[in-house]
């Protein structure tokens, strides 16, 4: 996702939001497994974050409270360019 992220952060007017899945499914005879741990889908989001300027992140299928707090707690999103760009020096 992050290409895509990055391109709607160059881009977009709006806020951006990002809630992917766990990974792409593994289907097993039990169903479907989600293989990202707690720890990568926390990395990633918090690229999101610092990189990209994201300030919503969740997840979708797989995605557990580990998997976000303890990476993104306390992080500040940047700001959007949009906002950026308004901002008048003082």
């Amino acid at each position: 996702m992050s290409e895509h992220l990055r391109h709607l952060s160059k881009q977009s007017s709006v806020a951006i939001a990002c809630l992917p899945n766990t990974g792409l499914p593994v289907l097993t005879a039990d169903g479907a497994h989600y293989p990202l741990s707690p720890t990568e889908l926390a990395t990633a989001h918090e690229q999101f974050v610092r990189e990209f300027g994201l300030g919503l992140v969740g997840g979708c299928c797989g995605t557990t409270p580990a998997h976000l707090v303890a990476v993104l707690e306390g992080l500040t999103p940047l700001p959007h360019p949009r906002d950026a760009s308004q901002q008048r020096p003082g």
